[in-house]
């Protein structure tokens, strides 16, 4: 995936029909953009109505926050995430064997916390235990501070 949402905004003006329908790989375009690191892609389609409760169509039988909390871009995954359970995804969601993405975003919230403490926060604070939160932030630390 290319992460072009000129084309991407082209094929679904084309045929709004494939928002939703799995390619080759059993992913549909949300896993896709989460996985590969296009929050844009992932923005348009959210906005053009894409079911953030459907599973993939493979062996994985995940969602999309599954595929982007393995994504191929590291640094992509904070603000997609945060994107996706903004959204409504359930971040207890399990895939095929009983998985779910919750040890991934733990993984990404402490990941962060070296980098945007608050950031760290949201996504952490979005998962079924407050025992999850990885980071204690200090006032001082919040953007609105001039930090």
């Amino acid at each position: 995936m290319s992460g072009d949402v000129a084309a991407l905004t082209a094929a679904l003006d084309a045929d709004p029909t494939t928002l939703n329908t799995p390619g080759p790989g059993g992913w549909p375009a949300l896993h896709l953009a989460g996985h590969f690191g296009h929050l844009d892609s992932v923005e348009l389609l959210l906005a053009r109505g894409a079911n953030i409760e459907l599973r993939s169509a493979n062996d994985m039988q995940n969602m999309a926050t599954h595929a982007t909390a393995a994504s191929a871009v590291p640094e992509a995954r904070a603000p997609i995430l945060e994107r996706l359970l903004a959204a409504g995804i359930p971040v207890d969601a399990t895939q095929h064997g009983g998985f779910t993405q919750f040890v991934p975003l733990v993984r990404t919230a402490m990941t962060l916390a070296s980098v945007d403490c608050w950031r760290a926060a949201r996504i952490s604070t979005s998962l079924p235990t407050t025992d999850a939160h990885p980071t204690r932030c200090l006032r001082s630390d919040h953007p609105s501070d001039g930090a």
